[in-house]
């Protein structure tokens, strides 16, 4: 579960809903995740991805790539990036992501570019299945969304939770 309620008051909180499955095929993290995305200030109609998710270890840093589609407004959404952790302490550890996503009929009709990420993260393992995790990120628009999405810097808290 992930929520937004952004206070700038245009009503545009977000619900996420999702579970996800996983399995190492060939050296290959790989996933399988579905996602409800609920809009309860704004009664927006709901909309649900089917998401399939790779990553893998390339030594110096991780690689993942996810790949989604939207039932509702029949589009695609890829994305890939990499990663890199520090070793805080032996339950802290700095993590820097990148990434670039590519959108075909997901935002805007036909396919462009949609937005290049950093993100600096510190997950805090509070037991063996529970995790803390403050971040900070930047999101810069490019060619798919930029007329109607600004870049934005944002930080939040998220505590995962698996079994």
């Amino acid at each position: 579960v992930w929520y937004i309620n952004p206070t700038d008051g245009l009503l545009d909180d977000e619900l996420d809903v999702y579970a996800s499955v996983g399995q190492e095929i060939a050296g290959f993290d790989v996933s399988a995740t579905m996602t409800g995305y609920f809009f309860p200030d704004s009664g927006g109609d709901a909309t649900y991805e089917l998401g399939l998710g790779v990553g893998r270890s390339l030594g110096i840093v991780d690689w993942n790539m996810t790949a989604r589609y939207d039932f509702e407004i029949e589009g695609w959404y890829f994305e890939t990036g990499v990663s890199k952790g520090f070793a805080v302490s032996d339950s802290i550890e700095l993590v820097l992501s990148t990434g670039i996503s590519y959108q075909v009929d997901y935002h805007t009709a036909g396919g462009d570019f949609n937005h290049v990420y950093v993100m600096a993260a510190l997950p805090i393992a509070l037991s063996s299945n529970v995790t803390l995790e403050p971040y900070v990120a930047g999101l810069f628009a490019l060619d798919a969304i930029d007329a109607f999405q600004d870049d934005t810097i944002h930080g939040g808290v998220s505590l995962s939770v698996s079994f």
